[in-house]
């Protein structure tokens, strides 16, 4: 039939596709998902995945902070905001049509700094 993987076993093959990639130093790299629902949950499953030095999420951190503070106040703990920045501080981004424009665009400005070195994408 045309069953489709488990989530673990999309994780496990992401996984191990970018540490061959992370070793072999072609990071970064964007893997394209037709689906935003399982974007998400690749996501939401790579929690033991980190691409980036200290002296990158230093500098991840601050430009987020920079972009989100243009924010009105709640909306700076959005819990979309909270869980992109997290994914983006290791060097993880997604890029579909339910992300909210602003972290499309810091997503983005990110990838072209070399800072994303894993995009998902629709």
């Amino acid at each position: 039939g045309n069953q489709r993987p488990s989530k673990q076993a999309d994780r496990n093959t992401v996984l191990s596709f970018v540490r061959m990639l992370e070793r072999q130093n072609l990071l970064p790299c964007v893997i394209f998902i037709l689906s935003k629902a399982r974007i998400n949950e690749l996501a939401e499953g790579l929690n033991a995945l980190d691409l980036t030095i200290n002296k990158e999420k230093g500098l991840i951190r601050e430009f987020i902070t920079k972009c989100v503070g243009r924010l009105r106040g709640s909306d700076r703990d959005l819990p979309q905001i909270v869980f992109l920045k997290e994914l983006m501080i290791r060097g993880i981004a997604v890029h579909h049509s339910g992300v909210l424009p602003l972290m499309k665009e810091v997503t983005e400005m990110l990838f072209e700094k070399g800072l994303i070195k894993l995009l998902l994408a629709t």
